[in-house]
């Protein structure tokens, strides 16, 4: 029973190596021609390990091409210049970026082809040579730069660490406690002078309006009075007027008196001065010549015989 279970697995196993063999056969077949292919060029920055002449050359995970040559750039030793053959009617454009990818877990490196743009023009030759597929940094290639990246920043974090570590800084960190220790007990101090000042602010803000109550009333009372002084001031314009009209009259008599009455009166006096002089004369006439009040001194003697 097993002698045939093993001659069926071997004749499986011949089946599957031969259809193998045919579909590498065709393949080869397809590609072999040189009216097929048209030949690019990649100038690869990164190591192409695992890579190797005949490597498949895929457009989006389709099979186009083939590696066809791989060796160090003439002119440049830091990159690797690699030749490969795609189909004709492969849609090669100036947006067409290459890179290494790793078939599943078999290990076998292979050049991944896409289009970053729809609408690029296709990619052909101007001076007789292959044109020129730009590339892209492989995931291999990306995932070896972050880890070295990470790696040098985790050094860095590891000297910051033994430098934070240190004696002179562990000093520094202790004291650092410490002063947050008393900067703690600072603040619950300092919550505790600020709760009886809000209570203090309670009792200040309720005297506050009190006051401010006082002083409202107050206000109200001393409009009120400005108010009533304001009606007797208008009430005391009238008289106020008055009084101005009568001392203005006042002013004006006396400018009269002053201009007319006055001139007057000095004349009259003086005339009375003059009468008062004569009467005291005539008096003293009479006082000396009491007859003289009768008869006129001046009077002629009668002549019998004339007129009187």
């Amino acid at each position: 029973m097993e002698p045939k279970n093993n001659t069926l697995l071997i004749g499986l196993f011949t089946v599957v190596l031969t259809v193998a063999l045919a579909l590498f056969v065709l393949w080869m077949g397809r590609y072999g021609k040189e009216g097929d292919y048209v030949r690019y060029t990649l100038h690869f920055k990164e190591s192409v390990a695992g890579l190797q002449k005949n490597s498949a050359v895929r457009y989006m995970g389709v099979a186009v091409g083939r590696v066809d040559e791989m060796r160090i750039h003439p002119s440049n030793p830091d990159e690797i210049e690699v030749i490969i053959l795609v189909a004709r009617d492969t849609p090669i454009t100036t947006a067409t970026e290459a890179s290494l990818k790793v078939f599943g877990v078999t290990g076998l490196t292979f050049i991944e082809l896409k289009n970053k743009r729809k609408d690029a023009p296709r990619l052909t030759s101007s001076n007789g040579e292959p044109p020129v597929i730009t590339t892209a940094p492989s995931m291999l290639s990306k995932a070896e730069e972050t880890i070295t990246r990470l790696a040098g920043r985790t050094s860095q974090l590891l000297d910051n660490i033994n430098k934070l570590l240190s004696h002179d800084n562990s000093q520094h960190i202790h004291t650092t406690l410490v002063n947050v220790a008393k900067l703690s007990q600072e603040l619950r101090l300092l919550t505790q002078d600020l709760r009886r000042l809000a209570t203090k602010s309670v009792d200040f803000e309720e005297n506050g309006v009190a006051t401010l109550k006082s002083a409202r009333d107050a206000f109200d009372e001393t409009h009120l009075t400005m108010k009533q002084l304001r009606d007797r001031l208008e009430k005391a314009d009238p008289l106020i007027q008055k009084a101005e009209h009568l001392l203005n009259e006042a002013i004006t008599a006396t400018h009269r008196i002053h201009g007319e009455t006055l001139p007057q009166t000095h004349e009259l006096l003086l005339q009375m001065r003059d009468l008062a002089a004569t009467l005291h004369q005539l008096a003293k006439k009479i006082e000396e010549n009491p007859q003289q009040l009768f008869f006129d001194e001046k009077r002629e003697s009668y002549v019998p015989g004339e007129e009187p």
